[in-house]
């Protein structure tokens, strides 16, 4: 599964409301869908984490960290949960070349 990195999947990336957030390292406005910069640094997610299971079809996966095997979507943010466990390295972004 390829992923598209993007400013909402960093670390340093602070929300501020469906189309936009803050660069905690900048301080500045940065829109969510646009490419991260040379200091990304991935965030944890449920899609990161060695205890999420991708669903045979759909978007939905589960978390059998979790005593109830919730369902989970993988860009949800799992900065905050204790049974996060890293599965793969954090991928770095790619470069945009000049045309």
């Amino acid at each position: 599964m390829s992923v598209t990195l993007r400013h909402s999947h960093c670390r340093h990336f602070a929300p501020v409301d469906v189309a936009k957030g803050i660069c905690l390292l900048t301080e500045r406005p940065v829109m969510i869908d646009t490419p991260p910069c040379a200091e990304f640094v991935r965030a944890p997610s449920c899609g990161t984490c060695s205890r999420f299971r991708p669903p045979a079809e759909g978007s939905l996966g589960r978390c059998e960290g979790l005593p109830d095997q919730a369902w989970t979507w993988p860009d949800l943010s799992a900065l905050h949960c204790e049974q996060y466990q890293p599965a793969i390295p954090a991928p770095e972004p790619e470069k945009e070349t000049a045309a």
